[in-house]
């Protein structure tokens, strides 16, 4: 679980800095790292569902590294899983649900990124 505030962090931080200058490869490389980190480390506790939006969240971040002008879609896209981690860290913390639009949110992703 403290890996999981880590990543929180470090993707909250990386999306400030991207929406702030899409132009720069430095906050999307940071987002890939901090979802990648995601996807490999969800799966070691039974979260298959967070491993899933951590592979859409890599692969959309990959994508948008590679668009000087990301369409809103991506970014809303990208944002809703950043927005989705304080909710997953808080289920796991008080042994609750999977997070409400995870499902939908991982959709958003694998659909921008297309």
């Amino acid at each position: 679980m403290l890996e999981l505030e880590d990543i929180t962090k470090n993707v909250e931080n990386a999306l400030t800095a991207w929406c702030k200058d899409f132009s720069n490869p430095a906050p999307t490389r940071a987002l890939s790292r901090a979802f990648h980190t995601l996807k490999g480390s969800a799966p070691v506790i039974g979260a298959t569902q967070l491993a899933d939006l951590g592979r859409a969240a890599e692969q959309a971040a990959k994508h948008a590294g590679r668009k000087r002008n990301p369409d809103q879609a991506l970014i809303d896209a990208i944002t809703a899983a950043a927005h989705l981690l304080p909710q997953w860290l808080h289920a796991m913390r008080h042994s609750q649900a999977v997070p409400d639009g995870t499902v939908r949110v991982t959709r958003l992703l694998q659909r921008a990124a297309g």
